[in-house]
């Protein structure tokens, strides 16, 4: 009889704290990141590309720190990636830029950002996380330390009215809260919330609000809902509305990532996020 050797399969990865989402493992060939969070992305192993979609030019790289709402496409060239989607209050990117080794100019006034301090190492450890699977703790102890140990001080204190403004929204994560409650909250006229807003995070409220309910289902299915009960308890009004929210802010079809031959391996930082949890 002949015997078979499987090559076991690594399952992707997903870490959840209140202020950041870690993913590891493979990704699509070509990823749009014009609409998403501020995102830190590193590959375990081959060069990454970052393309300017305004001019079609290619930047390679190990490592990018790519800021919310750039208008540039990731090339994975199919590699096991580690993607970071940092703070929405700017503090880690605040932190990371100045340390960072090349800064790209993207159209007529954006910049991105190319190789992350001890690069070296820090690939080390995200294969590490993707080969041991460490618990939440320490995968965002890691990345607290990678940022913290970059070199660089924050320069600026949080805007505090953006910083409510996010409990508001995430607080009521399956509500519409409408922008002309949260403006009156926070004393703030409604076009200055609005504008303040996207200075702070990089992206508008709409789309703020969108990714927190991503964020959400994704924690509805570490807690043993069913794929269609987590993206309705999260504020999406049906499966479909969830995967084309899912591919616009993504660059993916969420099929690609929770279909059970894809399903992720979902870990939380449970201390954090105990007040996201729904109901049981």
């Amino acid at each position: 009889m002949n015997q078979r050797n499987e090559i076991p399969i690594i399952k992707p990865l997903a870490y959840l704290s209140a202020k950041r989402t870690v993913y590891v493992g493979p990704l699509k060939r070509l990823l749009e990141q014009s609409n998403g969070l501020t995102t830190l992305i590193i590959s375990i192993d081959k060069e990454l590309g970052l393309i300017d979609s305004y001019t079609g030019k290619n930047y390679s790289s190990k490592s990018f720190l790519i800021p919310a709402g750039s208008q540039v496409t990731i090339d994975t060239y199919d590699s096991i990636v580690a993607l970071f989607f940092l703070d929405a209050l700017g503090t880690d990117l605040s932190k990371l830029i100045p340390s960072m080794g090349q800064s790209i100019h993207i159209g007529k006034n954006n910049l991105c950002y190319s190789g992350i301090p001890n690069e070296l190492a820090v690939i080390g450890q995200a294969h590490d996380i993707f080969q041991h699977r460490p618990a939440a703790e320490n995968v965002f102890e890691q990345l607290d330390n990678w940022i913290e140990n970059s070199g660089a001080k924050l320069a600026n204190e949080p805007d505090a009215r953006i910083e409510m403004a996010i409990s508001l929204i995430t607080t009521d994560y399956d509500t519409n809260v409408s922008t002309t409650d949260i403006a009156k909250t926070v004393e703030l006229s409604e076009p200055r919330l609005i504008q303040l807003f996207k200075q702070v995070t990089g992206i508008p409220i709409r789309r703020f609000r969108l990714c927190h309910r991503i964020f959400v289902t994704i924690l509805n299915l570490e807690a043993g809902m069913s794929l269609i009960d987590a993206v309705v308890e999260a504020g999406f009004s049906d499966y479909s509305h969830f995967s084309r929210v899912f591919k616009e802010l993504g660059g993916i079809n969420p099929s690609e990532l929770f279909s059970p031959r894809n399903l992720i391996d979902i870990r939380i930082l449970t201390e954090q996020l105990t007040s996201e949890l729904p109901p049981q």
